[in-house]
């Protein structure tokens, strides 16, 4: 499998598009938080922290279900 280029990542407008880059290279590309460093010129902690942040906003979404799911698993109002 080749991974894309950090270049062809990180081709950001702004500050949210550049966190999901490192959050992007990191996950799916499998770059080194050393290699995301070097290549963007920010300190570690911060690449880190963006990490960080972004995974527990992915688990915030995935652990806010549906509604209509609730319903039916007996949720809020659901039937049990």
């Amino acid at each position: 499998m080749t991974r894309s280029p950090l270049n062809e990542i990180f081709k950001c407008k702004n500050k949210k598009s550049k966190d999901k880059a490192i959050y992007k290279s990191h996950f799916q590309y499998g770059y080194t938080l050393k290699e995301i460093v070097e290549y963007i010129g920010v300190h570690c902690t911060t690449v880190s922290r963006t990490i960080k942040k972004s995974r527990g906003n992915m688990k915030s979404d995935i652990a806010s279900p549906d509604p209509i799911i609730l319903l039916f698993k007996g949720g809020k109002h659901g039937y049990q």
